[in-house]
């Protein structure tokens, strides 16, 4: 089950992963790789003449993919996450609310042009979204506000009744919550019902991160 060569690398089980000394420049601590050695990642503290720090790095790719630093600090620069506005498209009932416009979008796992969310692995994911929908005319009726996923099933966040006629930006509806989901799941944001021709209002803002 365990073997350790002449040389000092540790193999675990017959076909599992091998554990040797890393060899990438400022790299001080193991590089851990299937068995035969062609890829899988690089386990190290990364320490240097200027800073002292523990990394874990991609060994095909040689990019840092989670930092602890000196400090205490925990940075993970591909962790799936993403952030959307508004840019007055048209809303329609039961579909996704149309946020085509990124700041970020670690990893592309949002589309804008579906409006949806691809969860890149089983996990739990953080779910905000604000919503301000303008030319939203009276209908007295609640306006409901869900996160919607591939299966059909559909998450509240939040809901209001709309009693006033005006021109522009007149109410918002918003909320977050932290939802669990299988890999290559879609999850989007939905509005159950609308009256008149609303549009959504370019600060209305919506985004998803994996926290676990």
């Amino acid at each position: 089950r365990l073997r350790i060569t002449s040389n000092g690398t540790v193999i675990v089980k017959t076909n599992g992963m091998n554990l040797e000394n890393a060899t990438a420049t400022n790299s001080r601590g193991y590089s851990i790789t299937n068995a035969a050695g062609s890829t899988g990642w690089t386990f190290g503290n990364g320490i240097t003449a200027s800073s002292h720090q523990f990394v874990i790095y991609d060994n095909t790719a040689g990019a840092a993919r989670l930092t602890i630093a000196s400090n205490g600090a925990v940075t993970k620069p591909s962790q799936p996450a993403f952030s959307a506005k508004g840019t007055t498209d048209a809303i329609s009932a039961g579909s996704p609310l149309p946020y085509d416009s990124t700041d970020y979008n670690n990893g592309n796992h949002y589309n804008t042009s579906t409006y949806k969310f691809t969860c890149p692995v089983a996990g739990y994911y953080y779910v905000t979204c604000h919503v301000v929908p303008t030319g939203f005319s009276s209908s007295n009726q609640n306006v409901e506000l869900y996160i919607k996923n591939t299966a059909g099933t559909r998450l509240f966040l939040d809901r209001k009744v709309k009693t006033n006629n005006y021109a522009s930006n007149n109410f918002s509806v918003g909320g977050s919550r932290i939802v669990y989901q299988a890999a290559n799941t879609d999850l989007w944001v939905e509005f159950n019902s609308i009256s008149g021709s609303p549009t959504l209002e370019g600060s209305s803002h919506f985004g998803i991160m994996l926290m676990a």
